[in-house]
């Protein structure tokens, strides 16, 4: 009786999803919305030594003068950071960096560089090209390695004051965690797996 249930549903079920498929011949109009595209101008060029091919991507209306600078700027910042920190680039990589309209935070994760405020002077290109470039990224690295050299470096190559974070300098969050007895152990500012 249960293998007669089995085969009645199995059949009932067929009819049902046959029937629903075929019902009306009616033709399916479909919907086309248009949404406006915005195309990205994209170019490559490669690091003096070889080693790194830079694509550059503009997401947003970046004039050609101000993507010729960034060109020049990363491969300029390419070779200081390789001299200040002694550092050579052994297996060629691949960079990509993305350069976005409005403030935003500017990030490097997994190759890419997402560039935001550009042209301002708080502009993170040389912060974010240490971190692609030295692997210094969240899997690998505590924060002194993960920030306080980037910031370093971007100090000795542009002149600039570390970029403001989320409005405040770092001095200006390190003062404040003093004022309030917060203690960050220097284990924990250096140790990959020890993040407070």
């Amino acid at each position: 009786m249960n293998k007669y249930r089995r085969i009645l549903s199995i059949i009932m079920s067929t009819s049902i999803l046959t029937g629903c498929s075929f019902s009306g011949h009616e033709e399916v109009k479909e919907e086309v919305v248009k949404s406006e595209i915005k195309e990205s101008s994209y170019s490559q060029f490669t690091s003096e030594d070889g080693k790194v091919q830079f694509s550059l991507v503009n997401n947003g209306s970046f004039k050609e003068d101000i993507l010729s600078r960034i060109h020049k700027q990363t491969l300029a910042a390419y070779e200081e950071i390789l001299a200040l920190t002694g550092h050579e680039i052994e297996e060629e990589k691949e960079i990509l960096i993305q350069l976005e309209e409005g403030r935003g935070i500017s990030m490097y994760m997994h190759g890419s560089i997402k560039l935001h405020n550009i042209g301002e002077q708080n502009e993170f290109l040389v912060h974010e090209l240490v971190h692609a470039l030295l692997g210094y990224d969240y899997q690998n690295a505590g924060y002194f390695t993960l920030d306080g050299l980037a910031m370093y470096l971007d100090r000795q190559i542009t002149g600039h004051l570390p970029p403001n974070y989320f409005g405040h300098s770092s001095h200006e969050v390190m003062n404040y965690l003093k004022e309030n007895g917060a203690v960050i152990p220097l284990e924990a500012v250096v140790h990959p797996e020890k993040r407070a």
